[in-house]
C-alpha cells in the first residue's frame, strides 16, 4: 500500500489527521526521506495540509478549492500531538454558547504556555492565545463532525473576553457579546476556580461592564459578592488600558476610571 492509499483508507474510517512519525511506523521499509517527498507532493496537490511541523490533516474534496480545512478538523488532535492543554475560547466559544452576533473570522483557541510555533501562514483560520495554566474544571467538551473538542464554559468565556479584549475587537465588541452571553452565565458556578484565574483588574472591568454598561445587576452582584468572599481587594484602574480621556469619571463600586466611551451594537 502506498502512502496516499493509506491516507485515503484512514479518511474512509473518519480519521483526518496523522503524523510523519506515524507513517514511519506504518511503512518501516520506506525511508523517511521518501515519505517526506510523498507528503510534499500531496501538499502541493492540495490533498493534505501541514498546520504544524510533522503533523498533517487531510483536505476533503469540499474544502480543496479553499486550500485548507477549518481548524475544527484538526485542533484537538494537533494539541494532543504537541502535548499542550487547550480550549476553544473567546468569540469562538461565545458563538458555541449561542452568542453569535460578533462572529470571529478565525477560530480562537487558548493554549497553555510556553508558546508554540504555530504559524499564521499555515493556520490562516486559527488564532492562538496563551494562559499560564488551563482551568480544566471550567472547560467543557462537545462532539464535532470529526472528534471531541474542548471549549470554555460561559463564565470562563466572559472572563477571557475581558482579559483578552485586544484580540476580540475591543471592549465595545466584548460588551456586545456579553449582552448575548449573559443568559448562560452563573458566577456561582465554579467560582473558586474562576477567582484564581484572572487578575483583579479583569474582574473589575467585567463587573463594570455587567453592572453599569449592560445593567445586568444579578450576575454583577453575584460576581461582586464572590469577590468579597474571596477577599479580593480592588484598587482604582482604567476601564481601557489604551484609551485616554482628558476628563474621566470614576465608578466607585468597581473602582473603574471610565476612560473610554463604549458603543454597544443593537442585538
Amino acid at each position: 500500500m502506498a502512502v496516499r492509499d493509506w491516507i485515503n483508507e484512514q479518511q474512509k474510517l473518519g480519521i483526518y489527521t496523522f503524523s510523519h512519525n506515524q507513517l514511519k511506523d506504518v511503512f518501516p521499509t520506506i525511508s523517511p526521506r521518501t515519505i517526506t517527498n510523498e507528503l510534499y507532493t500531496l501538499v502541493g496537490k492540495g490533498l493534505i495540509m501541514s498546520p504544524y511541523r510533522g503533523f498533517y490533516s487531510v483536505i476533503p474534496p469540499q474544502y480543496q478549492l479553499r486550500g485548507g480545512v477549518p481548524p475544527v478538523f484538526y485542533v484537538d488532535q494537533l494539541m494532543e500531538f504537541v502535548g499542550r492543554p487547550y480550549y476553544i475560547s473567546l468569540l469562538s466559544a461565545a458563538e458555541m454558547h449561542g452568542a453569535a452576533h460578533q462572529r470571529p473570522q478565525r477560530m480562537q483557541v487558548i493554549a497553555e504556555l510556553p508558546r508554540l510555533n504555530i504559524f499564521a501562514t499555515k493556520n490562516p483560520y486559527l488564532q492562538v492565545t496563551y494562559r499560564k495554566e488551563i482551568p480544566e474544571s471550567l472547560v467543557w467538551t462537545r462532539n464535532s463532525e470529526i472528534d471531541t473538542i474542548r471549549y470554555s464554559s460561559p463564565e470562563l468565556t466572559a472572563i477571557d473576553l475581558v482579559q483578552f479584549e485586544h484580540v476580540c475587537g475591543g471592549l465595545s465588541n466584548v460588551a456586545t457579546v456579553l449582552a448575548e452571553l449573559i443568559e448562560f452565565i452563573d458566577f456561582n458556578r465554579g467560582f473558586s476556580a474562576v477567582c484564581t484565574l484572572a487578575t483583579t483588574v479583569t474582574f473589575q472591568r467585567l463587573g463594570y461592564l455587567l453592572y453599569v454598561v449592560l445593567a445586568e445587576r444579578e450576575q454583577a452582584s453575584i460576581l461582586w459578592n464572590n469577590l468579597k468572599k474571596a477577599n479580593i481587594d480592588m484598587r482604582r484602574t482604567c476601564l481601557s488600558p489604551r484609551a485616554n480621556l482628558s476628563q474621566a469619571d470614576v465608578n466607585k463600586k468597581w473602582k473603574i476610571i471610565v476612560n473610554q466611551e463604549l458603543q454597544i451594537d443593537d442585538l
